[in-house]
């Protein structure tokens, strides 16, 4: 990434299939959701936040998080994050790594998808207008100026059978 994501910006890899069923593992602002469901809302100190990685399912139509890890610690000044998403029957297992080697699991998800595509997604969504007035929370009210750029140097899927 070019940069660590801003409110409503994410960047990962999805299990798809359709628009109403589907998983996707993604790198967004923020640490856990908090109210209204919205990430990357100042918090404690000052800078930039160091992001998550977010487990994401959408079954019928409504999308839960399944899972998230701060990436304090685990993401390095360069943004360069690998997503990894396993799946065997209906458990899709999701890990991030900074370096390639050295994995770290963030959760699982339990879904049934049928006729499965798989794919890379990034979004440079706008923050949205208005937010309610909540107590102990800072709005965020300018997109950065700088657009948020994503590159895949490599994307690969791997069929080990059944075991």
């Amino acid at each position: 990434c070019s940069r660590k994501p801003s409110v409503a910006q994410n960047a990962g890899i999805l299990a798809y299939q359709d628009d109403d069923n589907f998983v996707k593992l993604v790198y967004r602002a923020g640490g856990r959701r908090g109210m209204g469901g919205f990430g990357g809302f100042g918090g404690q100190g000052s800078g930039v936040q160091p992001g998550s990685v977010e487990l994401v399912i959408e079954k019928d139509g409504y999308q839960t998080s399944v899972a998230s890890l701060s990436m304090a610690d685990i993401i390095k000044d360069n943004n360069t994050l690998v997503l990894r998403l396993d799946k065997k029957g209906t458990i899709f297992t999701a890990s991030c790594s900074s370096d390639g080697k050295n994995f770290k699991a963030i959760g699982t998800a339990d879904i049934m998808l049928k006729d499965i595509k798989a794919g890379m997604i990034a979004c440079d969504g706008v923050a949205p207008a208005r937010m309610g007035n909540f107590p102990g929370m800072q709005q965020q009210t300018s997109q950065p100026e700088t657009p948020f750029e994503v590159a895949y140097d490599y994307f690969h899927i791997t069929n080990k059978g059944l075991k």
